[in-house]
Protein backbone atom coordinates (compact mmCIF):
# COMPACT_ATOMS: atom_id res chain seq x y z
CA UNK A 1 0.00 0.00 0.00
CA UNK A 2 3.11 2.20 0.21
CA UNK A 3 4.12 1.57 -2.69
CA UNK A 4 6.98 -0.14 -2.04
CA UNK A 5 7.94 -2.37 -4.59
CA UNK A 6 11.63 -2.99 -3.64
CA UNK A 7 10.36 -4.14 0.23
CA UNK A 8 8.04 -5.85 -1.00
CA UNK A 9 9.88 -7.97 -3.36
CA UNK A 10 12.60 -8.73 -0.39
CA UNK A 11 9.92 -10.16 1.49
CA UNK A 12 8.31 -11.97 -1.37
CA UNK A 13 11.78 -13.36 -1.38
CA UNK A 14 12.21 -14.41 1.88
CA UNK A 15 8.47 -15.58 2.26
CA UNK A 16 8.77 -17.50 -1.24
CA UNK A 17 12.25 -19.06 -0.06
CA UNK A 18 10.31 -20.30 3.61
CA UNK A 19 7.58 -21.58 1.68
CA UNK A 20 9.28 -24.11 -0.50
CA UNK A 21 10.01 -26.03 2.50
CA UNK A 22 6.30 -26.51 3.64
CA UNK A 23 4.46 -26.12 -0.06
CA UNK A 24 6.85 -26.58 -2.42
CA UNK A 25 4.97 -25.40 -5.83
CA UNK A 26 3.25 -22.63 -3.68
CA UNK A 27 6.97 -21.44 -2.44
CA UNK A 28 8.24 -21.90 -6.61
CA UNK A 29 5.31 -20.37 -7.74
CA UNK A 30 5.89 -16.73 -5.60
CA UNK A 31 9.60 -16.87 -6.26
CA UNK A 32 8.81 -16.96 -9.80
CA UNK A 33 6.07 -14.65 -9.78
CA UNK A 34 8.93 -12.46 -8.29
CA UNK A 35 11.40 -13.40 -10.85
CA UNK A 36 9.00 -13.04 -13.55
CA UNK A 37 8.10 -9.05 -12.43
CA UNK A 38 11.77 -7.81 -12.08
CA UNK A 39 12.02 -9.09 -15.54
CA UNK A 40 9.76 -6.94 -16.67
CA UNK A 41 11.42 -3.94 -15.64
CA UNK A 42 14.62 -5.10 -16.44
CA UNK A 43 16.18 -5.47 -12.87
CA UNK A 44 18.68 -8.41 -13.97
CA UNK A 45 20.41 -8.66 -10.61
CA UNK A 46 16.79 -9.38 -8.89
CA UNK A 47 15.92 -12.00 -11.69
CA UNK A 48 19.65 -13.58 -10.82
CA UNK A 49 18.92 -13.33 -7.35
CA UNK A 50 15.34 -14.53 -7.13
CA UNK A 51 16.67 -17.89 -9.22
CA UNK A 52 19.56 -18.15 -7.21
CA UNK A 53 17.16 -18.47 -3.97
CA UNK A 54 14.84 -20.56 -5.87
CA UNK A 55 17.52 -22.60 -6.86
CA UNK A 56 19.24 -23.41 -3.50
CA UNK A 57 16.07 -24.16 -1.91
CA UNK A 58 15.27 -26.29 -4.49
CA UNK A 59 18.79 -27.66 -4.12
CA UNK A 60 18.27 -28.02 0.08
CA UNK A 61 14.68 -30.24 -1.03
CA UNK A 62 17.07 -32.33 -3.34
CA UNK A 63 14.60 -31.40 -6.63
CA UNK A 64 18.30 -31.63 -8.02
CA UNK A 65 17.37 -31.03 -11.51
CA UNK A 66 14.90 -28.24 -11.09
CA UNK A 67 17.74 -27.05 -8.97
CA UNK A 68 20.51 -27.30 -11.67
CA UNK A 69 18.28 -25.34 -14.12
CA UNK A 70 17.46 -22.92 -12.06
CA UNK A 71 20.80 -21.87 -10.71
CA UNK A 72 22.57 -22.38 -14.27
CA UNK A 73 20.11 -19.01 -15.32
CA UNK A 74 21.42 -17.62 -12.40
CA UNK A 75 24.55 -18.05 -12.97
CA UNK A 76 24.32 -17.24 -17.08
CA UNK A 77 22.59 -13.81 -16.12
CA UNK A 78 25.66 -13.25 -13.05
CA UNK A 79 28.43 -13.55 -16.30
CA UNK A 80 26.20 -12.01 -18.75
CA UNK A 81 25.78 -8.43 -16.11
CA UNK A 82 29.37 -8.93 -14.53
CA UNK A 83 27.44 -9.64 -11.01
CA UNK A 84 28.38 -11.69 -8.08
CA UNK A 85 27.04 -14.88 -8.90
CA UNK A 86 29.40 -17.54 -6.87
CA UNK A 87 26.80 -18.07 -3.69
CA UNK A 88 24.55 -19.50 -7.18
CA UNK A 89 27.70 -21.27 -8.19
CA UNK A 90 28.43 -23.09 -5.08
CA UNK A 91 24.97 -24.46 -4.91
CA UNK A 92 25.49 -25.43 -8.46
CA UNK A 93 28.81 -27.36 -7.72
CA UNK A 94 26.36 -29.24 -4.48
CA UNK A 95 23.83 -30.23 -6.89
CA UNK A 96 25.98 -31.12 -10.29
CA UNK A 97 28.04 -33.48 -7.58
CA UNK A 98 24.45 -35.24 -6.23
CA UNK A 99 23.29 -35.70 -9.65
CA UNK A 100 27.04 -37.66 -10.72
CA UNK A 101 28.02 -34.51 -12.61
CA UNK A 102 31.47 -35.08 -10.75
CA UNK A 103 33.87 -33.24 -13.19
CA UNK A 104 31.95 -30.17 -13.66
CA UNK A 105 31.09 -29.81 -10.27
CA UNK A 106 35.20 -30.07 -9.10
CA UNK A 107 35.36 -27.12 -11.82
CA UNK A 108 32.54 -25.02 -10.33
CA UNK A 109 33.26 -25.45 -6.31
CA UNK A 110 37.38 -25.37 -7.15
CA UNK A 111 36.45 -21.70 -9.04
CA UNK A 112 34.41 -20.52 -6.52
CA UNK A 113 36.69 -21.12 -3.57
CA UNK A 114 39.66 -18.92 -3.83
CA UNK A 115 36.90 -15.88 -4.77
CA UNK A 116 35.34 -16.53 -1.46
CA UNK A 117 36.70 -15.88 1.92
CA UNK A 118 35.59 -15.77 5.87
CA UNK A 119 32.72 -17.84 7.07
CA UNK A 120 29.80 -16.95 4.29
CA UNK A 121 27.17 -19.77 3.27
CA UNK A 122 28.86 -19.15 -0.27
CA UNK A 123 32.08 -20.59 0.85
CA UNK A 124 30.84 -23.31 3.12
CA UNK A 125 28.67 -24.55 0.13
CA UNK A 126 31.49 -24.64 -2.28
CA UNK A 127 33.62 -26.68 0.37
CA UNK A 128 30.77 -29.18 0.78
CA UNK A 129 30.17 -29.65 -2.56
CA UNK A 130 34.29 -30.76 -2.69
CA UNK A 131 34.58 -32.34 0.31
CA UNK A 132 31.55 -34.80 -0.93
CA UNK A 133 33.21 -35.00 -4.43
CA UNK A 134 36.84 -35.70 -3.09
CA UNK A 135 35.38 -38.39 -0.57
CA UNK A 136 33.52 -40.18 -3.47
CA UNK A 137 36.46 -40.19 -5.81
CA UNK A 138 39.08 -41.26 -3.02
CA UNK A 139 40.78 -37.72 -4.03
CA UNK A 140 42.73 -36.35 -0.97
CA UNK A 141 41.64 -33.22 1.00
CA UNK A 142 38.53 -34.37 1.71
CA UNK A 143 39.10 -34.49 5.58
CA UNK A 144 40.43 -30.78 5.43
CA UNK A 145 37.59 -29.33 3.64
CA UNK A 146 35.41 -31.32 6.01
CA UNK A 147 37.04 -29.95 8.85
CA UNK A 148 37.18 -26.06 7.55
CA UNK A 149 33.54 -26.59 7.15
CA UNK A 150 32.65 -27.82 10.70
CA UNK A 151 34.68 -24.92 11.90
CA UNK A 152 32.18 -22.71 9.75
CA UNK A 153 29.14 -24.45 11.00
CA UNK A 154 29.99 -24.95 14.67
CA UNK A 155 28.40 -22.66 17.49
CA UNK A 156 26.68 -21.31 14.38
CA UNK A 157 22.86 -21.59 15.73
CA UNK A 158 21.95 -22.48 11.79
CA UNK A 159 20.15 -25.55 10.47
CA UNK A 160 20.96 -24.05 7.45
CA UNK A 161 24.99 -24.01 8.18
CA UNK A 162 24.91 -27.38 10.49
CA UNK A 163 22.60 -29.76 9.12
CA UNK A 164 24.29 -30.10 5.13
CA UNK A 165 27.86 -30.17 7.53
CA UNK A 166 26.65 -32.80 9.98
CA UNK A 167 25.65 -34.71 6.62
CA UNK A 168 28.69 -34.66 5.21
CA UNK A 169 30.76 -35.61 8.18
CA UNK A 170 28.32 -38.70 8.33
CA UNK A 171 28.81 -39.53 5.16
CA UNK A 172 32.59 -39.55 5.60
CA UNK A 173 32.60 -41.57 8.39
CA UNK A 174 30.05 -44.39 6.88
CA UNK A 175 32.85 -44.27 4.27
CA UNK A 176 35.45 -44.97 6.71
CA UNK A 177 33.12 -48.11 8.82
CA UNK A 178 32.67 -45.71 11.69
CA UNK A 179 29.15 -46.03 12.86
CA UNK A 180 29.94 -44.41 15.87
CA UNK A 181 31.14 -41.25 14.38
CA UNK A 182 27.97 -42.00 11.99
CA UNK A 183 25.59 -41.02 14.68
CA UNK A 184 28.21 -38.60 16.83
CA UNK A 185 27.82 -36.80 13.19
CA UNK A 186 24.47 -36.38 13.07
CA UNK A 187 23.78 -35.89 16.92
CA UNK A 188 25.59 -32.44 16.03
CA UNK A 189 22.33 -30.96 14.32
CA UNK A 190 19.65 -33.55 14.94
CA UNK A 191 18.04 -31.85 17.99
CA UNK A 192 18.51 -28.05 15.93
CA UNK A 193 16.24 -29.75 13.20
CA UNK A 194 14.10 -31.58 15.49
CA UNK A 195 13.43 -28.32 17.22
CA UNK A 196 12.62 -26.66 14.06
CA UNK A 197 9.86 -29.30 13.08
Amino acid sequence: SLGEQTTLARAQISTGAALLFVDYPAGAAMLLGVRDRRLATGNHFGVASALSMIGSGSGELMHLREAEDYLRESVRICEAHDYNGTYAEAWLALCLMLRGQWDEAAAVASAVLPKVEGTNMTRLMALLALARLRLRRGDPGADEALEEARQMAEGSGALQRMAPTACARAEAAFARGDPERVAAEVRVALPLAQSKG
